[in-house]
């Protein structure tokens, strides 16, 4: 009885050494499993980390561009209206200019018309003296012809030269 007994507690010991194998067959493929789900799940997360990391690089060169076009475009405004204030100090040169053109032009106009009125008067009173002289040289003065023609020609040089 004792060897049966013995007998059946070392089947009944084998039968749950062979359950426990078993089990334990078990339990390392499930850790198989998770060790290779850990593995994948590994490489997405450093997949995802460098997706981010390439995120953030392209929103900084972004950022970075957008800066720049920003601080050009600011850049370009002000050389825009430098430009426009120097146009119009040049548009207020031109109209100042403009003005003393036409003031010189009608300076010019008046002195041309009193040029010739001078030279008219001048052309008159050559012509008078000569005549003057014409009838001297007629009559039968004190000095001669000579004379009072050159005294007359002294007035003439005298008048031309004013």
């Amino acid at each position: 009885r004792r060897a049966a007994e013995a007998l059946a507690a070392k089947q009944s010991a084998v039968g749950e050494k062979e359950e426990a194998e078993k089990q334990l067959a078990s339990v390392e493929a499930e850790g198989e499993v998770l060790k290779s789900k850990l593995a994948a799940a590994e490489k997405e997360l450093s997949a995802a980390i460098a997706a981010a990391s390439a995120l953030r690089v392209a929103q900084q060169e972004k950022t970075a561009r957008a800066q720049r076009a920003e601080e050009e475009a600011s850049s370009i405004q002000l050389e825009a209206t430098r430009a426009r204030k120097e146009t119009e100090v040049l548009q207020t040169r031109v109209h100042s200019l403009e003005a003393e053109v036409q003031r010189l032009s009608n300076e010019k106009l008046s002195l041309s018309k009193d040029a010739a009125a001078a030279h008219a008067q001048q052309q008159a009173q050559i012509e008078a003296l000569q005549a003057k002289v014409r009838r001297s040289g007629e009559g039968a003065g004190g000095a001669s012809n000579e004379d009072r023609f050159r005294e007359k020609e002294k007035e003439l040089a005298k008048i031309r030269v004013e």
